[in-house]
């Protein structure tokens, strides 16, 4: 089953303020809140390192006709 990011895309990281790009992770931080953060801080920075359950997940761009999507390949 594809899963798709239903919101508007993250334009920026809540952790650090840089351009996503083509990946970003939704996931907990260790601050408790959670956010929408690029590769660096889902697992170097404030976020708690693992997609799964509670955790997080993983969404990939997909360019398509019609307009890019943004699909779910973690967690």
């Amino acid at each position: 089953m594809r899963i798709e990011w239903m919101g508007v895309a993250p334009s920026k990281c809540d952790g650090c303020g840089r351009a996503i790009k083509d990946t970003f992770y939704d996931m907990a931080t260790k601050l408790g809140p959670w956010g929408c953060l690029c590769g660096a801080c889902a697992y170097h920075g404030i976020g708690c390192g693992e997609v799964g359950t509670g955790r997080g997940q993983r969404y990939d761009k997909r360019r398509r006709r019609g307009g890019d999507a943004w699909v779910k390949t973690a967690g």
